[in-house]
C-alpha cells in the first residue's frame, strides 16, 4: 500500500495533468465561450493542486472539518458520446469533453479512496472526488441550461 506522501504526490500530479489538459483544450477550441470555460477549469485544477501540495506540507490534519457531502449527479455525461478531441470543437463539444474529464477524475479519486485503508488518505481522496463531482455538476447544469433547453 502506498504511503500518504505518495498519495499526495500522485494527486498533485493528477491535478497538474488536468490543469495542462484544460490549458491545451483552451487553445484547441475556436468558440470564445468554450475558451473562457476551459480557462476557468484550468485555474480550478491549479487551485486543487495547490491545495494538495499545501496538505502535503501541513499534513492531513489540515483537512480540518472536511465533511463528505452528497453532490448531485445529473448523469448527463454518462449518456453522451464524444468529447475525445477538441480540435475545432463547438461549445457543446467542449462541455462534453470537460464533463467526461471530470467524470473520469471523480471516478479515479473515489476508487482510490475505497482502495486505501489509511483513513487520512481516504479523507483527502474523498475530498478530491467531491470537488471533481462539483465540477461535473457545474458542467452538467450548464449543458442542461444551454444545450438541452435550447433544443
Amino acid at each position: 500500500m502506498e504511503d500518504i506522501k505518495g498519495i499526495f504526490q500522485r494527486a498533485a500530479a493528477k491535478e497538474e495533468e488536468a490543469h495542462q489538459g484544460y490549458v491545451k483544450a483552451q487553445s484547441l477550441t475556436k468558440d470564445p465561450g468554450a475558451r473562457r470555460l476551459m480557462g476557468e477549469l484550468a485555474q480550478e485544477e491549479l487551485k486543487h493542486k495547490e491545495l494538495v501540495l499545501g496538505l502535503a506540507q501541513k499534513g492531513p490534519a489540515a483537512l480540518g472539518s472536511f465533511r463528505k457531502e452528497a453532490v448531485p449527479n445529473l448523469q448527463i455525461s454518462e449518456y453522451l458520446v464524444g468529447g475525445s478531441t477538441l480540435a475545432g470543437a463547438s461549445f457543446q463539444d467542449t462541455l462534453i469533453f470537460a464533463m467526461k474529464r471530470e467524470e473520469q477524475s471523480q471516478a479515479f479519486y473515489a476508487q482510490a479512496a475505497r482502495a486505501t485503508s489509511n483513513r487520512e488518505a481516504q479523507r483527502l481522496l474523498e475530498m478530491l472526488a467531491q470537488e471533481e463531482q462539483k465540477h461535473k455538476l457545474r458542467l452538467e447544469t450548464l449543458y442542461d441550461e444551454v444545450v438541452l433547453k435550447e433544443n
